[in-house]
């Protein structure tokens, strides 16, 4: 009914607050890159673990379900960068590409790195989280390892993308 509240309805599922774009922020801020300065992994830890405190925040004001999401959202990141570009115009390592990273992921060519990099986040993102490799051949003894790290750095999910197929694997 028009009078009724939508609390009723929302109370029992998770409103979750996903966010793109890290990279491009630590970069806007720093001019720096995670993977290649630890002051700025710091500061990008430091920002979604403020998101996280602030969902967690909400959780207790509202009583309601917030949650932290590390999201793999093409079409968001693509439109927010579109509208950044409208606004800003390029701006070097922030605008300069079609959209932007996806939540706190990096672009880094050594997955074990990427591991190092990305697992930290995991924690902060209580509504979910994925690790995405993008590789052309991966052998059975190469994915084995991987797993095996992944797992030792608390990874849940892990998304292995090629040409042909995605395999989700979780752990």
């Amino acid at each position: 009914k028009e009078e009724d509240r939508i609390r009723k309805v929302i109370k029992h599922g998770s409103l979750g607050i996903g966010f793109v774009g890290l990279e491009e922020c630590i970069s806007a801020l720093t001019g720096e890159k995670r993977q290649e300065s630890k002051n700025a992994q710091k500061l990008g830890l430091n920002i979604v673990e403020f998101m996280a405190n602030k969902a967690n925040e909400f959780c207790n004001k509202y009583n309601l379900n917030f949650r932290l999401i590390g999201i793999e959202e093409d079409d968001v990141s693509m439109k927010f960068m579109a509208n950044d570009k409208a606004i800003y115009g390029t701006i070097k390592n922030v605008t300069d590409k079609e959209k932007y990273t996806n939540s706190f992921h990096c672009n880094v060519n050594d997955i074990r790195k990427k591991m190092d990099i990305e697992a930290s986040y995991h924690i902060f993102t209580n509504g979910g989280h994925v690790f995405e490799i993008e590789y052309d051949k991966i052998t059975n003894n190469e994915l084995e390892h991987l797993l095996k790290y992944a797992k030792e750095k608390n990874i849940g999910l892990v998304k292995f993308r090629n040409i042909r197929a995605i395999h989700n694997i979780t752990l």
